[in-house]
């Protein structure tokens, strides 16, 4: 008996050490390229589609001079998707995804969580800047409103035109994902690691916000939350962060606590279970990215070992108005964008503030605006990662380092 263990192990020994020599003979011979094709078809082939888009022609012919970009560094090289009607930043070392986490509400959509996604090569980061929903922006063809009113008007189109047209930036992909599909995506994880404070472990045990009342079993302190109690964690704005932010500046933080945990977890696991738990997750997303530019970003990512993600919110500290019941939409955030647009880029752009400020001047030019010029040197570092959300001061561009000129 004991002859025949050691051979059926002997035995296993040689099948995994075959399996080993051929995957190292197989990278020797092919290279590292055709693992990322097979990945790429992998992922392709579990993600939900959305039906195939056409470029119009116009935008294919204007698009070297509508993307504002000098840089030479190799990147993923994916094309901005937005209609082209305006001029944005595009940078072939960054690639920004937009990610929308949709609620359906009695037959409609809202847009609540929209979180542009960056992958940068120079850096090797992944970067995650919450938009929050109450910001007041201007919508093509119609009046201006909150961000979050815009995919119930016209769709994903419209939304990336409105991020590219107020944001100034290109957007180059998307994703989507329901509340429900994203409790899944928590569970088919095993869960994430959150700490909750005593005035969060409260509110979250004792109202609906966690559907199901046998997950009402939260604690203070560092909670392993499934998926159910995830989504009702995400929900929550009456309740302010363990860090003290309130209202839709927290939530936005926790939906940025909850992606890290995520990609934590995720990241936590050995190259099998990744394998079983990828394809599971997949299911619950729809993307508009085809499979060679997948299997790009697939390259990047791998190539330049980007482990590490930092996350930011708009508008910053200091530089929007929060208009309460007064304004031209009642409890909307009327950003001052020079400050937010030069903030934006520092941090997702790698900028200095005067390349910011250039980059800047480059796109407001290109669309026949009014430039601006510098009066200080910079602003905090910290100003695009500012949590706290209580400062809604009225903001003068002067006040803030930033004047208008004729360029």
């Amino acid at each position: 008996m004991a002859d025949d263990k050691k051979s059926k192990k002997k035995k296993i020994g040689f099948t995994v050490l075959a399996i080993v020599v051929v995957i190292a003979l197989f990278l020797l011979i092919f290279g590292k390229k055709i693992f990322y094709k097979i990945a790429a078809h992998y992922i392709y082939s579990n993600v939900k589609k959305v039906e195939e888009q056409t470029t119009p022609a116009a935008e294919v012919a204007n698009e070297t001079e509508s993307n504002i970009s000098e840089t030479e560094d190799a990147g993923i090289d994916m094309t901005d998707i937005g209609s082209g009607e305006y001029d944005v930043r595009d940078e072939d070392y960054i690639t920004n995804f937009l990610i929308i986490g949709i609620e359906d509400i009695e037959g409609a959509s809202n847009t609540d969580t929209m979180i542009i996604a960056t992958v940068d090569t120079k850096t090797d980061e992944i970067k995650l800047t919450s938009l929050m929903r109450d910001s007041y922006v201007e919508i093509p063809g119609y009046k201006s409103n909150k961000l979050n009113s815009v995919y119930s008007k016209g769709g994903i189109e419209l939304l990336i035109d409105t991020i590219e047209l107020n944001y100034k930036i290109a957007i180059d992909g998307y994703a989507t994902v329901n509340l429900e599909d994203f409790e899944n995506v928590v569970d088919v994880l095993g869960g994430i690691d959150i700490e909750l404070s005593s005035e969060e472990v409260e509110y979250l045990n004792t109202t609906n916000y966690i559907s199901d009342y046998s997950n009402h079993t939260l604690r203070k302190g560092m909670n392993h939350l499934n998926g159910n109690q995830v989504v009702g964690y995400c929900r929550v704005r009456k309740v302010a962060t363990i860090e003290g932010d309130d209202s839709d500046y927290g939530r936005t933080l926790r939906h940025r606590k909850v992606l890290q945990a995520i990609f934590d977890q995720y990241m936590s696991n050995d190259i099998f279970e990744l394998y079983n738990i990828t394809g599971k997750c997949l299911s619950y997303v729809t993307t508009d990215l085809s499979e060679s530019e997948i299997e790009k970003v697939i390259s990047e990512v791998v190539d330049n070992k980007i482990m590490t993600m930092d996350t930011s919110r708009l508008p910053v500290d200091d530089a929007y108005t929060d208009t309460k019941e007064g304004g031209p939409i009642p409890y909307s955030l009327i950003y001052d964008w020079d400050v937010n647009v030069i903030e934006l880029y520092k941090f997702i752009y790698d900028d200095t503030y005067e390349e910011a400020v250039d980059k800047y001047n480059m796109v407001l030019k290109s669309r026949g605006e009014d430039t601006i010029e510098a009066t200080c040197e910079d602003t905090e570092d910290d100003d695009l990662q500012g949590s706290s959300g209580s400062k809604k001061n009225n903001v003068e561009s002067e006040e803030s380092g930033y004047k208008k000129k004729g360029y």
